[in-house]
């Protein structure tokens, strides 16, 4: 089974780093999805989410907390196991330096985000935080 480290980036206006997905990802092509990044092998999830931090983003971050865990099935058919982190920026300021897979980053507040965004528009991980992310303290 495969994993993935989802990045909740908060910074200091309480706005979450949100990227559109390229439409040539075979998942969710075209949604809004938070920073992610598939494990390699025999790596942890907090080195995966540093490192996709690093790779995609061009910063440095800490992790918070782990907000979630869960399973799910992938639109192409294979489980995958997602870890969601909240975040915070330790150096640099992000940049979309993987173009292939996100074509678009913002800052949005979490309530604002969904309001604006349906289930359609929005990838998996974002549709499942969206059932209990206020109780999460975010």
């Amino acid at each position: 089974m495969d994993y993935a480290a989802v990045l909740m980036i908060k910074n200091r206006n309480d706005e979450i780093l949100f990227g559109k997905r390229s439409p040539i990802k075979k998942d969710y092509p075209n949604c809004w999805a938070l920073p992610s990044e598939t494990s390699h092998e025999s790596e942890s999830p907090e080195d995966c989410a540093k490192r996709g931090a690093k790779e995609e983003l061009g910063v440095k971050i800490k992790i918070e907390k782990i907000l979630k865990s869960h399973t799910y099935k992938r639109d192409s058919g294979r489980d995958i196991t997602i870890h969601i982190y909240l975040c915070s920026i330790e150096f640099g300021e992000p940049k979309n330096l993987a173009p292939e897979e996100i074509t678009e980053l913002k800052w949005q507040k979490l309530d604002e985000f969904y309001k604006q965004h349906s289930d359609q528009e929005i990838a998996k991980g974002l549709q499942e935080l969206r059932k209990n992310y206020k109780e999460l303290n975010i």
